[in-house]
């Protein structure tokens, strides 16, 4: 699952209980892994079962920064953003909450909504 936040850019996958493809798949953990430090730090801030998670580096992985959950954690973390959500424009909320330092996300949100966009203009019908 992708999740676009105001706070940032969030992969949540079920992680493996070994490294590689050949270990069991964790279904009562989540990973939730993210390409900004600060956006991991940002939801782990925000929500205190998150922030206890240790942040795992992974410099040549697709997400360099990841945390390893309880699935109900996340739920409940994802729950209440859905019941806090209170903007009709998620770029421009993305945008207020980042300020000038997440410029550059504010900036890969268009793009995506870009692209998006263009899939619509295709599928119609």
């Amino acid at each position: 699952m992708w999740l676009m936040t105001t706070m940032g850019m969030f992969s949540a996958v079920c992680p493996r209980t070994e490294e590689g493809r050949g270990g069991k798949i964790e279904t009562d953990k989540i990973m939730v892994r993210a390409r900004v430090r600060s956006h991991l730090e940002a939801l782990q801030e925000r929500f205190g079962a998150l922030g206890a998670a240790e942040m795992i580096e992974t410099p040549h992985a697709d997400y360099r920064y990841r945390i390893v959950v309880d699935k109900a954690d996340w739920m409940e973390a994802v729950g209440r953003m859905i019941d806090e959500q209170d903007y009709t424009n998620f770029k421009n909320a993305a945008d207020a909450a980042q300020g000038r330092r997440g410029a550059a996300y504010v900036h890969a949100l268009h793009r995506v909504w870009e692209t998006m966009y263009e899939l619509q203009k295709f599928s119609v019908g």
